[in-house]
């Protein structure tokens, strides 16, 4: 009797297991017949469960694990295995499907398969319908790669038309053709004016833009230089950092407009993730925006510091901004699988929690085509609840403006496409800002913000006998936020369902 294990979410995305011993270790050490990636499948254990074939039937027990053992989403101890169960090691977890060929080696489609062709062919993501999955072609088919998964999101953009101008001039020919002459001159100078007020509007709109065209090099230039001055004195870098922040402050003017139309379309979009501590006080820690009607994106780090608050009994709330609506009690989903915990590496720092109850309002995420858009100098605004502005008792987002300044691989090196995942910009941003959607000047959101990069000066002090000494003061850099591009959180939805 064999037995097939498909990864289905997971760093090992993909790969397929053919096992045929009577004793199957699963868990994140090396030497386990089923080994998960022991950096980033950090909610398995190292030694997770057993899978045990006894009585012609295939059984799994969980080994003593941190976090649990699932069996299509119920937690189990000892449980039957059946063709088609999906295994989870720990909530939001690598994930495993059990397929249990037929003793007689049959071509057919199993009852695993049936059951994921219609699913596919039936679910749709809350962003957008995806393609329905075709039947495996062979047992040890890979699954598809993170790039092709990204392509299965598309969305479309509506756009506006109006009447050419040719069309007015036809319309305006065909009037002054009918009439009498001296309709003809009044209709010369009503079009003249016309055509007059127009041009003044383009030359206005062409010095605007070339104003902020300006703008926006000067800013990247600014941006730039805090970049790659690695060695820049102190005095020369607040010098450059005032001069970026004026620039963002003069952004923000240029900008206003479509700031304006993106915190009123998604003013119902994001959240402040809250902590009640056991003694009933309430603390802000997190944003996170509506991604579906029941599931919220966040950042990895913030359902990392959920996990272990709630070791110190602490529950969680999600606050919509405003305070209208309700309190949502909230459950963390999972975090990416190439997530890295305690921030020793960039990574993909995106992560989702579960809303106990419906909301009506999500945002709408970037397709293949609009992240390919994006390029330095691009306008974006974050918004989220800054750590010294959030307060849960009435929770209000804050909007803040910055372009793009590059982007890269987590490596912090340039990059392809489907590997240039670190979205680095001048926005202000603090420690409750984390897990904010970062929107494009045309409302869609492109990253998930995720923090801000920190410099170190060694300074003189003196203290209170008078000895000298050297510390090093560290503090955020204005200019030197980044966030995640989004994709990541649409990998990690497509992952639980899309729901």
């Amino acid at each position: 009797m064999r037995i097939r294990l498909h990864h289905e979410f997971g760093a090992h995305t993909g790969r397929v297991h053919e096992l045929a011993q009577a004793v199957i270790r699963i868990g994140r050490l090396p030497d386990n017949d089923v080994a998960f990636d022991p950096q980033a499948d950090i909610d398995a254990s190292g030694r997770h469960a057993e899978i045990r074939f006894e009585g012609g039937e295939y059984w799994i027990s969980d080994a003593g694990s941190r976090n649990g053992t699932f069996v299509n989403g119920a937690r189990v101890t000892k449980h039957k295995l059946g063709d088609g169960d999906i295994v989870e090691c720990g909530k939001g977890g690598p994930r495993v499907r059990v397929e249990i060929p037929p003793p007689s080696g049959g071509a057919g489609l199993g009852a695993a398969e049936v059951k994921r062709v219609a699913v596919a062919a039936t679910v749709q993501s809350d962003q957008v319908a995806a393609p329905p999955a075709a039947p495996e072609a062979a047992p040890a088919a890979a699954g598809p790669s993170k790039k092709t998964i990204g392509m299965m999101i598309q969305q479309a953009l509506g756009r506006g038309g109006g009447k050419s101008t040719a069309e007015i001039h036809a319309v305006a020919f065909q009037a002054a053709h009918d009439q009498s002459r001296k309709l003809k001159v009044a209709l010369f100078v009503v079009t003249f004016l016309l055509l007059a007020a127009i041009g003044g509007g383009v030359g206005l709109w062409w010095v605007t833009r070339e104003e902020s065209t300006a703008q926006n090099d000067e800013l990247r230039a600014a941006y730039t230089q805090l970049f790659t001055a690695q060695q820049m004195d102190q005095a020369t870098r607040a010098q450059v950092q005032a001069r970026v922040e004026a620039l963002n402050k003069q952004l923000e003017e240029s900008s206003r407009d479509a700031g304006a139309r993106i915190a009123q379309q998604n003013a119902q979009t994001v959240f402040l993730l809250v902590a009640q501590a056991p003694d009933g006080r309430d603390h802000g820690y997190c944003t996170a925006f509506a991604v579906s009607p029941t599931v919220l994106a966040t950042n990895a780090h913030c359902v990392e510091a959920m996990q272990q608050m709630a070791l110190q009994g602490q529950q969680f709330v999600a606050l919509p901004n405003g305070g209208q609506g309700g309190r949502f009690a909230v459950t963390p989903v999972g975090r990416h699988p190439l997530y890295m915990p305690g921030g020793t590496a960039m990574s993909a720092d995106v992560g989702l929690v579960r809303i106990a109850g419906q909301w009506p309002s999500f945002v709408r995420m970037a397709g293949p085509t609009e992240l390919a858009a994006i390029v330095p100098g691009k306008t974006i605004f974050v918004y989220g609840f800054p750590g010294q502005l959030n307060e849960p008792r009435s929770p209000v987002a804050t909007l803040t403006t910055g372009i793009v300044g590059r982007i890269t691989g987590f490596d912090g090196t340039a990059s392809t496409p489907d590997r240039a995942f670190l979205v680095q910009h001048s926005a202000f941003t603090s420690p409750g800002t984390s897990g904010s959607p970062v929107f494009s000047d045309d409302g869609l959101v492109i990253a998930v913000n995720a923090g801000a990069y920190r410099g170190s000066s060694r300074e003189q002090v003196v203290d209170a006998l008078g000895q000298r000494s050297e510390v090093t003061i560290t503090q955020d850099l204005h200019g030197y936020a980044f966030g995640v591009r989004v994709d990541l959180a649409q990998q990690l939805l497509l992952g639980i369902g899309g729901s």
